[in-house]
């Protein structure tokens, strides 16, 4: 598991990473990302996009949290700690408000009318410049797609941020 580190306005996220890490590897060889995030078992969010190593000195002081010491030993003035920026172009966003038992029987309902289960909780998918293209893409059937499952992950990742920082403090 990965602590965000920042979540920018235009729904960028950031991690610290080792640069002489598998991941930085990873990211060198193929750019694309898939971030999943899961809070209290009812809020889901799956973003994917293009990853970016970064090594900018006032980006991670910036950033830095006495809190990250425990993944990141030499602290912000290590040599291999890096950044890894992800600008999501694509996401979606579950919270599923049934409770565990509704969530079955609707399941149980849906293996034997063959027909999947509808209204398990609210769930949002979309491409970024989805609307300026004026197009459905392939899968994303619920929800209003375009922009706002981009816009709603930001949100919640940027309330857990401040609930992170709080239980820091």
């Amino acid at each position: 598991p990965m602590a965000i580190a920042d979540v920018t306005d235009d729904c960028g996220l950031w991690f610290f990473i080792f640069y002489s890490g598998g991941a930085a590897a990873e990211i060198a060889e193929d750019s694309r990302a898939h971030i999943v995030c899961q809070k209290d078992y009812s809020t889901y969010l799956s973003i994917a996009g293009a990853a970016t190593l970064v090594q900018d000195r006032a980006r991670v002081e910036s950033l830095w949290k006495e809190s990250f010491r425990v993944w990141f030993p030499g602290g912000q003035d290590d040599p291999d700690l890096a950044l890894l920026a992800v600008q999501p172009d694509h996401a979606e966003y579950w919270n599923v408000k049934e409770s565990k038992i509704a969530q079955v029987l609707k399941m149980a309902k849906a293996a034997i009318t063959g027909k999947p289960p509808t209204n398990l909780g609210e769930h949002r998918a979309g491409h970024t410049g989805e609307r300026e293209q004026g197009e459905r893409h392939a899968g994303l059937r619920h929800g209003p797609g375009a922009d706002a499952a981009l816009e709603i992950a930001r949100d919640v990742v940027k309330a857990d941020r401040v609930e992170h920082d709080e239980r820091d403090a």
